[in-house]
């Protein structure tokens, strides 16, 4: 899994913060994390946690981020 910025085509201006899961170029997919967080919480009962709205802040937020980050996208 990498992280990436990406945008959107349906709101091409507003960069989100993303991660690239998959293989290879053919066989990869961008998730986008806020929308993976709030299936998550819905669907499986996570608990709410304050999702960064750029992979700034997502680096900076420090271990706990990329650990929840990490078991949402597993």
């Amino acid at each position: 899994m990498r992280y990436l910025t990406f945008a959107d085509p349906e709101d091409p201006r507003t960069p989100r913060p993303g991660a690239l899961l998959g293989a290879g170029p053919s066989e990869s997919t961008v998730v986008d994390l806020a929308r993976a967080a709030q299936w998550a919480r819905q669907t499986l009962g996570l608990p709410v946690e304050a999702q960064p709205t750029s992979l700034f802040e997502l680096i900076h937020a420090g271990p706990p981020a990329w650990d929840y980050t990490r078991n949402l996208m597993n």
